[in-house]
């Protein structure tokens, strides 16, 4: 393992993994860095790694037009725009618009520490969060079918995930 490797980031990324998972995480780790031909597993390959365990892999076949990846970049922004402004959103983690599996792009935030119980404005926080490209008129750009699941997501997503299929 590299040194760039953060376990915590690691273990705060992948809750609810069940036995096998971390394990299946490590090898897709191992196989990501011996694709780049490296010798130890750095942080990248283990986040690589995670988003394929968790949405699937890169749809590199699935072409989108420039209006699709520029709408789907606008949804993704909408989510960060929440966040960012309430006071009990969780850290963003990353934000991608590369498709995998059903979705167009995803928004990821990662907390800091492990909740076992929420507050009634954590969850107001993760509603306004997940609902945040509803009100796309604002930013003048078209409404789309891509806000619909991010309250209907795959039980596998943690809560924090919220992916578009615009």
């Amino acid at each position: 393992m590299a040194e760039d490797v953060n376990l915590n980031i690691l273990a705060r990324g992948t809750p609810g993994f069940s036995r096998g998972r971390p394990r299946q995480h490590g090898q897709r780790g191992a196989l990501t860095a011996a694709r780049y031909n490296r010798k130890s597993v750095h942080m990248f390959d283990f986040e690589v790694a995670k988003d394929k365990v968790l949405m699937g892999a890169e749809r590199k076949s699935m072409l989108l037009s420039d209006d699709d990846k520029k709408d789907t970049a606008y949804h993704e922004a909408g989510h960060v725009l929440v966040a960012a402004k309430r006071h009990h959103s969780d850290p963003l983690h990353k934000v991608t618009i590369i498709p995998r599996g059903m979705a167009l792009g995803v928004t990821m935030h990662l907390p800091e520490e492990d909740k076992h119980t929420v507050t009634k404005d954590y969850l107001d926080t993760q509603l306004a969060i997940l609902m945040a490209t509803l009100r796309r008129r604002d930013l003048h750009a078209p409404q789309t079918t891509g806000a619909g699941n991010d309250i209907v997501a795959p039980r596998s997503w943690p809560v924090r995930w919220s992916a578009s299929t615009a």
